[in-house]
């Protein structure tokens, strides 16, 4: 399923969205940076703290990935870290926006 940083919240199930905003609003992102190939690394806690990565270009999600047992495709902590990129002030850089 391709997605965006505008549009992920409206493809992806419901309750999985509601699960990565209620990990965002509880502080679970405790850290999140960008690697030297452009892409998001970010520390989430959950059961664990979990290792996910985002994939950008300008605000298309190319790749996403998460160290946590979830066995589906995207994870509420890979969407916890799709709403903090969104909001970030250091992604209002992109082209096309």
């Amino acid at each position: 399923m391709s997605f965006t940083l505008r549009d992920f919240d409206l493809l992806l199930p419901a309750d999985l969205v509601a699960r990565g905003r209620a990990l965002l609003a509880e502080g679970a992102v405790l850290e999140i940076v960008r690697t030297e190939d452009g892409d998001w690394q970010a520390s989430v806690k959950g059961t664990d703290v979990y290792n996910v990565r985002i994939a950008l270009t300008d605000r298309e999600i190319r790749a996403h990935q998460c160290s946590c047992p979830f066995p589906g495709e995207t994870c509420k902590h890979q969407v916890a870290v799709l709403f903090w990129l969104r909001r970030d002030s250091r992604l209002e850089a992109f082209p096309g926006e």
